[in-house]
């Protein structure tokens, strides 16, 4: 018991004098934990590696974001179509003419939690590099975050509205007697 006590103790020395030795000779890094968080090692990132790996990520979110638009235009799109068609053919379209107002909302607001998320997301990099400002650093982590999760919950709610409520208006669709 005690070898084993000694022996970890040894193990936390070397590690923790390793990392006080590198974080007394790397001036221009940010020591950022490793993906497991139960992992006690950490990994030192240079302040060029972040700022590469800022700029991959929102060039792939800007790749990425024209294909999620055009996918929520052409459902607009279609269900517009739908129901011009449904209207002439003499069916009774008001709830989904109150859809196609909510749905072109929800894009809206897609489209502007978008941008708001990458332009949190280019703030990241203003911080990245400097290590005396850890805090702004990690406030704009966060904000950057709940951005994302602000432009999914918008994403997912356009689901939710066509799967929810647009289909089944549309399943629905009742003819327009001609007195009324």
């Amino acid at each position: 018991m005690k070898a084993k006590l000694t022996a970890f103790t040894i193990a936390f020395l070397v590690v923790s004098s390793l990392f006080i030795a590198f974080a007394q000779t790397v001036d221009t890094t940010k020591i950022i934990p490793l993906e497991k968080p139960e992992e006690v090692l950490v990994e030192v990132i240079t302040c060029k590696e972040i700022t590469q790996k800022i700029d991959s990520k929102i060039l792939q979110y800007k790749t990425d974001e024209p294909s999620h638009s055009v996918t929520f235009q052409m459902l607009y799109l279609k269900v517009n179509a739908t129901t011009k068609k449904a209207a002439v053919l003499g069916y009774d379209v008001s709830k989904l003419e109150l859809n196609l107002i909510e749905l072109e909302g929800l894009i809206s607001d897609f489209d502007k939690n978008f941008k708001d998320f990458i332009d949190k997301y280019e703030v990241i990099k203003k911080y990245a590099c400097d290590v005396k400002d850890d805090e702004n650093y990690a406030k704009s982590y966060i904000d950057t975050k709940r951005a994302l999760g602000t432009v999914k919950n918008t994403a997912y709610d356009i689901y939710e509205l066509y799967q929810d409520e647009i289909r089944e208006n549309i399943l629905g669709l009742e003819m327009v007697e001609n007195g009324k």
